[in-house]
Parts: structure tokens; C-alpha cells; sequence
């Protein structure tokens, strides 16, 4: 529905009410176009570190935990 609606505003050069014009739908478009850009290149990527460096760091202290256990035993 919403992608007919825009096919639906793309064709259209008039505006469908004077508070929001062909062009305002087509800016708010491109900023969302660049937004979301702007999240997976440089968002996405430092978010993917953070968990990865937290996923690290627990597992090295819970095998450092078995290492300290199994010296203990053995």
C-alpha cells in the first residue's frame, strides 16, 4: 500500500494539499535514503566491535576460570 502511494506521488507534480508538497516527500525520502547509509557504514560496523569485544572478553574469563580450576584438580 504504501509503495502504490508513492508510485502514486512520484507521478504527481501538483500538490495533494498545501501543507506537504511532491518535493517535501521527496526530500524526507533522501534523508532517509542517507540515514540509513550513515547507520550500516558506520552505525552498524561499531555496534557488530562493541558486541564482539563483550563477547570476548566474557568468554576469556570463563575459560580462564576452567584453566584455574583444572590446575587446581590436576
Amino acid at each position: 500500500m504504501m509503495s502504490f502511494i508513492g508510485l502514486i506521488f512520484s507521478v504527481l507534480d501538483n500538490p495533494t494539499y498545501s501543507g506537504y508538497i511532491v518535493d517535501a516527500h521527496n526530500y524526507a525520502g533522501t534523508f532517509m535514503v542517507i540515514v540509513s547509509l550513515i547507520f550500516l557504514l558506520i552505525g552498524l560496523p561499531i555496534y557488530a566491535t562493541k558486541k564482539t569485544l563483550i563477547y570476548i572478553k566474557i568468554n576469556l574469563k570463563f575459560f580462564c576460570k576452567i584453566k584455574d580450576i583444572l590446575s587446581f584438580l590436576f
